[in-house]
């Protein structure tokens, strides 16, 4: 009964066209790729491969985001913001799987997509260009892209964009760690051939973050705050004119969630990603489908400092959300953003009071401030392929805390070995408890 239902999804993600007749907001239509491009490395596994989803009544497609199906990226391409967004502006959606032993083994070898490596480059390439065929849309093949990926496949957005920024609308990474493109692709790099010329050439970057997660430590901050100055705001200037590009003075806007976690967005996290790209696009993309992107500079944003204190007011001396030339703080310290509207929304979002809770399940350190669940006990992550059996499914299992949770705070890695040290630090959700668990 499995082969014969996995076959039908195969034979149906096949099809050369299941389109919708008009424009929905249904999550349940909209979530739907009407093409589908098989792994012919992974045969074995069903659903393995490149997903392409065109927006109802679009004669030409005039861009195409392309995303990495590793946490939430397919979140962000099926939000019912992001899928009006693109519907308006003809923009179409790729979603690949990096399981597949060509994509990942390949194509994404450890993790990156090392442009300057023409056999990875290849697989990408190739998948474009069948997609383009079942779909007939040629266009597909040169029309700008908006790479994303997230978490392992962070690099991802900012490694297809510089492989040819002029193609490049537009790149979104995604938590949490940021890479330094720089670093890579530059003299002395890991890439295969090193290239000191690559740049991004003033591509829009959007980095969607947090400013704590369940790993790393507690911040007011855009987690990986110091890692984006340095490598894509530290060349700006004071006195620049903002008009002529040089690689470090990129424009990069950010979004974050004080209190949001690695996996996880809130709705108005959905709602600026797709008013960011709305804005880019409106901004970049020809009138006429196929001519080149129309150029952004820095001086045609709005500069917005993301040091907005945790607690308390905003100090005198913060620097106001402002036009590029007219921003009175240090330019190098300071994210990039489209418009007045945006700068200013996130601008809200750091001074609003929901904003400065501690929402995350957290400990509090003897002052009473957060840390992360990093100082604490944790489980492992375990091999995600050892937990497939049968065809490929995965079974999880929940729990039901019916006592509170052993949580254990002493700093040592194994407090069976060292009982004598104490816990220093509260649990907030049962103070004063460190009962074992009772799981049912």
């Amino acid at each position: 009964m499995k082969i014969v239902i996995a076959a039908l999804i195969l034979i149906l993600l096949n099809l050369p066209c299941i389109q919708a007749a008009a424009p929905s907001d249904n999550p349940e239509v909209d979530r739907i790729y009407q093409y589908f491009v098989q792994s012919e490395a992974s045969k074995d596994r069903v659903g393995l491969g490149f997903y392409l989803w065109i927006p109802p009544n679009t004669p030409k497609i005039r861009a195409v985001m392309v995303g990495i199906n590793n946490a939430l990226p397919i979140n962000i391409l099926q939000s019912p913001p992001v899928r009006a967004m693109c519907r308006r502006q003809g923009i179409a959606q790729i979603l690949f799987t990096p399981w597949a032993k060509d994509i990942g083994g390949v194509m994404m070898k450890d993790n990156t997509f090392d442009v300057t490596n023409p056999e990875q480059t290849a697989v990408y390439d190739a998948y474009l260009k069948q997609l383009a065929d079942v779909s007939g849309h040629p266009e597909l093949i040169s029309a700008p892209i908006v790479p994303l990926g997230h978490s392992a496949f962070c690099g991802f957005p900012l490694e297809a964009a510089i492989r040819n920024p002029e193609q490049s609308l537009a790149t979104i990474p995604i938590k949490a760690g940021l890479p330094d493109i720089y670093k890579f692709f530059g003299e002395g790099g890991k890439a295969l051939h090193p290239n000191p010329d690559m740049a991004l050439r003033n591509v829009p970057i959007l980095f969607v973050t947090s400013g704590s997660q369940e790993t790393v430590s507690w911040s007011a901050y855009p987690h990986a705050y110091g890692t984006y100055l340095s490598s894509y705001r530290s060349a700006d200037s004071d006195d620049n004119l903002g008009t002529d590009y040089k690689p470090h003075a990129e424009l990069f806007s950010s979004c974050w969630e004080m209190t949001s976690g690695h996996f996880d967005m809130s709705p108005r996290n959905y709602q600026f990603v797709a008013d960011w790209l709305d804005a880019i696009a409106t901004a970049r993309l020809p009138a006429k489908a196929g001519d080149p992107l129309k150029s952004l500079t820095l001086r045609d944003g709005w500069l917005m400092s993301p040091k907005i204190p945790a607690t308390g007011g905003v100090p005198s001396d913060y620097p106001m959300p402002a036009p590029y030339l007219e921003y009175k703080g240090k330019r190098d310290q300071a994210l990039w953003f489209p418009n007045e509207k945006l700068a200013r929304a996130q601008f809200e979002i750091g001074v609003s009071k929901p904003h400065k809770k501690i929402e995350m399940f957290t400990f509090l350190d003897p002052a009473g401030q957060p840390i992360s669940l990093a100082h604490g006990a944790m489980a492992p992550m375990p091999d995600s392929q050892l937990l497939l059996h049968d065809d490929g499914l995965i079974t999880l299992t929940t729990h039901h805390f019916t006592a509170p949770p052993d949580i254990c705070t002493v700093k040592t890695k194994d407090h069976v070995k060292h009982p004598e040290e104490s816990h220093t630090y509260e649990n907030v959700l049962f103070p004063g408890q460190t009962t074992r668990m009772t799981l049912s």
